[in-house]
């Protein structure tokens, strides 16, 4: 749960959170890595829903493919060819901090997706998705018989 100041404002925003692409979470070589970030995206959803009737949001932002950050790529290892920008992240983080993105909460946001041509409004619809692919949760739910 998040601290008693925090819930207060009720304007507060955890994260973003920066994730990966889930084919990354679950390629070989990227165990460490793969299973960070998977678990930082499910905790954004459990984090979403306690602090739901807060004003508080929980959201997830990822690049949107390989990005050209230092450090990633092994040193004499094959580098994919088109690495994205990072500078693609900054104008989503500056939405998802602002007033604008008041009550939206356990989405994933995808920077690559996201048009500056737009409107930031439809840029961030056009851009979101649900985070934690909750259809893989409620078939596994309803599997067990037990609503999510």
């Amino acid at each position: 749960m998040a601290p008693a100041h925090v819930v207060q404002d009720r304007t507060m925003r955890v994260g973003p959170r920066v994730t990966t692409s889930f084919d990354t979470m679950l390629a070989a070589g990227l165990s460490a890595y793969g299973a960070s970030k998977a678990a930082l995206e499910a905790s954004c959803v459990s984090f979403a829903k306690d602090l739901e009737s807060t004003g508080v949001t929980v959201n997830i932002l990822v690049p949107g493919g390989p990005t050209e950050t230092p450090g990633f790529f092994p040193p004499g290892k094959p580098r994919p060819p088109i690495l994205l920008d990072p500078e693609i992240m900054a104008v989503p983080v500056v939405w998802l901090a602002s007033s604008q993105s008041d009550g939206i909460s356990a989405c994933r946001f995808i920077a690559r997706d996201w048009d500056r041509s737009l409107p930031t409004a439809e840029a961030a619809a056009r851009a979101r998705a649900p985070a934690a692919w909750p259809g893989l949760a409620q078939a596994a739910s309803a599997a067990r018989g037990h609503p999510m």
